[in-house]
């Protein structure tokens, strides 16, 4: 009788270790400390090391990587504010799921938990009958993230194979000589 309750015992740990196991799995993992954005000229290298662009659907494949440092505005675009034009990065990527709604539905409620753990709040929700299929997050005042549904219609840079839904990942740090910065 001696030996039961410590198979019991074994059974229940090595349980608890699987749902654990999976749990990782399935949510991408424990978020990771980050050190504070640094003040000084951002590059788009320095973007793409960001754990924010590491964050991928499990199945995701990166379909096209790119990134800018923060420099001076485009002075042919009107209305921008004064200082340097943010650093960004974006990457497009393609899940084997069919492009409708309900892969979108999926895609945004996963990027919600994973980002909400690592301190962003969502900023704006998506609004398809607007013609607006993306999320916008936010994180402290400089930065922001926005995923993107492109479906089966994606940008004309992307090499698209047809089998899968297209999504894309945007992130945008402010210059620090951007005033509403508050660096």
């Amino acid at each position: 009788m001696g030996r039961v309750p410590r198979l019991q015992t074994r059974w229940r740990v090595g349980a608890v270790v699987a749902v654990v196991a999976a749990t990782v799995l399935l949510v991408g993992g424990l978020p990771l400390p980050e050190g504070p954005l640094p003040t000084s000229k951002l590059t788009g290298s320095y973007l793409v090391s960001r754990p924010e662009l590491s964050l991928q659907f499990p199945l995701s494949q990166v379909l096209l990587r790119e990134s800018q440092g923060e420099g001076p505005y485009d002075p042919m675009a009107g209305g921008h504010p004064p200082g340097n034009a943010p650093a960004s990065a974006a990457l497009f990527l393609q899940v084997p799921l069919p492009p409708t709604d309900a892969t979108a539905s999926v895609l945004w409620w996963w990027y919600r938990q994973e980002l909400t753990l690592r301190g962003w709040h969502l900023v704006e929700a998506d609004n398809k009958a607007a013609g607006n299929h993306e999320q916008a997050y936010g994180r402290g005042r400089r930065e922001r993230f926005i995923i993107g549904f492109d479906g089966d219609d994606p940008p004309s840079p992307i090499k698209y194979d047809g089998h899968g839904t297209v999504y894309s990942l945007f992130y945008v740090v402010a210059s620090c000589t951007d005033p509403a910065s508050g660096c």
